[in-house]
């Protein structure tokens, strides 16, 4: 369905940057727009890097990558992601966001990506970069939004650009607290 009304008993908004501006409230989050960069992999290195973990480098800010293993994509191909942007890139809005998306991202942060992943990956092999935009979420307590606002809307997101890597963890603790399991330390 691309348009109409949709009647439920609950509801879990669960919209990344854009849950604020959907649900037409503040939750203390400044939405942030990132870089990532996607290599696509041939058949050899996708192999020799099947066992990968997803990571989370430590180091300097624009220094501290998240890596996540190679991952087949719906358009058939193969492909490693890497972000992790050196400045922030607040959006204040939905017009910001939309603005944000439609600029392709940084291709600086882009090339400071590929310098890191072939820091880290000894060898490694890449057939095409994409440069993509992305955004986040930050609060001020490092903690995720996951939990109640009223009795039938429930809300998960305000990851601090880590939900790539446990995102199906996540999906799970929001619909824990859609169905009222809700833990108290993610509670408001």
């Amino acid at each position: 369905m691309r348009s109409g009304s949709v009647e439920a008993e609950r509801v879990l908004v669960a919209a990344g940057g854009h849950t604020q501006s959907l649900l037409g409230q503040s939750l203390g989050f400044t939405v942030y727009g990132r870089t990532a960069a996607l290599f696509r992999l041939g058949a050899a290195e996708v192999q020799r890097l099947a066992g990968m973990p997803s990571m989370r480098c430590i180091g300097p800010k624009g220094q501290n990558p998240y890596i996540l293993p190679p991952i087949a994509y719906p358009d058939g191909q193969t492909w490693l992601k890497l972000g992790g942007d050196p400045v922030d890139i607040p959006l204040e809005s939905e017009a910001d966001i939309k603005d944000w998306f439609k600029s392709g991202g940084s291709i600086d942060v882009a090339d400071g990506l590929q310098t890191q992943i072939l820091d880290r990956i000894r060898d490694f092999n890449f057939e095409e970069r994409r440069v993509v935009p992305c955004m986040t979420t930050f609060g001020d307590t490092g903690l995720p939004r996951i939990g109640p606002l009223s009795k039938r809307v429930s809300v998960a997101f305000g990851c601090y650009g880590k939900s790539a890597k446990c995102s199906d963890e996540l999906g799970r603790l929001g619909g824990m607290a859609l169905l009222g399991e809700v833990r108290a330390e993610l509670a408001p």
